[in-house]
């Protein structure tokens, strides 16, 4: 089975991760995608071990890329990201899957709640109503 994990490296995405090493078999193919919407420098964000600012949007990339390939170690799989101006993550992500024949989304989320939750949005939510294949939404 082709499977896209949306990963930002946040602890949501870090346990979807961790949850789908659990239940992939042998021949599926797993490939992480990050959204990248901002390139101002410094870069900072929030990671499943804390805060950190990059210096250079490459660090970070190359950080995500790092953190995927030590979760799925001996396994089949890719990491991609994608730069769009839109920032509208969702959309992006489900291009990606169309693209690309995904037959599976997983994500995580952040368990967003009230004025935030309104403001930013759900990506999670969002790809669950606009997805026409199956999305799994795990929990940090």
């Amino acid at each position: 089975m082709k499977i896209l994990l949306a990963f930002d490296g946040s602890s949501g995405s870090v346990a979807a991760a961790e949850f789908l090493k659990k239940i992939i078999k042998e021949g599926d193919e797993v490939t992480g995608l990050y959204v990248l919407t901002d390139t101002e420098i410094p870069f900072k964000v929030e990671l499943y071990e804390g805060t950190r600012t990059f210096d250079k949007i490459e660090n970070f990339i190359f950080y995500l890329r790092d953190l995927f390939k030590a979760i799925f170690e001996n396994r089949n799989f890719k990491f991609a990201y994608k730069y769009d101006e839109r920032k509208n993550v969702d959309q992006v992500i489900l291009d990606f899957v169309k693209e690309n024949k995904f037959e599976m989304i997983v994500t995580g989320t952040r368990k967003l709640k009230g004025l935030e939750k309104l403001i930013l949005g759900s990506v999670s939510q969002a790809l669950i109503v606009k997805s026409n294949i199956p999305v799994l939404v795990v929990p940090p």
